[in-house]
């Protein structure tokens, strides 16, 4: 065996070893973290969580021993974890548990991005718990800034990030309206949550509904149809013609109304 052949053996097998390592180190974190990863995904999926049951969560499962690792998936379970305990103690008016909760939130968020740099999630959910806890810093700033950069159109994003945005900009907070305008528009265009865009104009109608009556006017006729109909379901006035028994007979002119989808 000639000396290239058997120094290119000994790299192929050094290779391996390092590849089946990584393998068997992933699976092992993976086995480890599973009932963070369950836990999340049944929060997720909107199962209800009491107090006694993240305690002897916790107990079981300690933050501590994860430590050391990165695995995003992993991470982002531990947020959403650790954003529920968050919203259980303020639903329970509990200001210590809020105060501690909010911590753990603030470090498990920084654990995620300090793994994940570019998830923009990441940096949006640590801004958002930072600001209840620090205020809008320019720290706080800066990450939703990144949160921004990193996520602009992923419409599961802006889900959570428009109603935030929202309600910062109705508390008169100038430096958020346009940014809520913009993620509104970007709802609107992606077509695909038109209830959710109508009960946005229907809670916060002072900052979106005129942006969304100029969108109406631009659609399609089919599209815009589709709107009125989501519109009609929960009473919102954009417009849209009148449905035949809200029509009264001699006071409204001739062919008010008009065909629903």
């Amino acid at each position: 065996m000639t000396v290239p052949v058997l120094f290119g053996k000994c790299i192929a097998l050094t290779i391996a070893g390092a590849v089946a390592w990584q393998a068997a180190d992933m699976m092992a974190a993976t086995v480890l973290a599973t009932p963070d990863v369950d836990l999340a995904a049944r929060i997720e999926d909107g199962a209800l969580m009491d107090q006694d049951a993240l305690d002897r969560f916790d107990a079981a499962y300690p933050e501590a021993r994860l430590d050391g690792l990165c695995d995003a998936r992993i991470r982002r379970a531990r947020v959403t974890i650790a954003l529920a305990r968050l919203d259980l103690a303020v639903a329970q008016g509990n200001l210590e548990r809020q105060d501690g909760a909010r911590v753990t939130a603030l470090d498990t968020t920084r654990r995620l991005i300090a793994c994940v740099p570019t998830d923009g999630n990441a940096w949006l959910r640590h801004a958002m718990v930072a600001t209840s806890a620090l205020g809008l810093t320019a720290d706080v700033m800066e990450s939703f800034a990144q949160a921004d950069r990193l996520a602009p159109f992923e419409g599961w994003v802006l889900r959570g990030r428009l109603p935030f945005y929202a309600d910062l900009a109705s508390r008169g907070l100038e430096a958020f309206r346009e940014p809520a305008r913009r993620d509104f528009r970007l709802l609107v265009e992606f077509g695909m949550d038109r209830a959710g865009v109508v009960k946005a104009v229907q809670r916060w109608p002072d900052l979106f509904k005129e942006t969304y009556l100029a969108l109406l006017a631009r659609m399609k006729e089919r599209e815009r149809r589709r709107h009125y109909a989501a519109a009609d379901q929960v009473e919102l006035d954009v417009g849209q013609p009148k449905r035949p028994g809200e029509i009264v007979p001699f006071l409204d002119p001739p062919g008010t109304g008009g065909v629903r989808p």
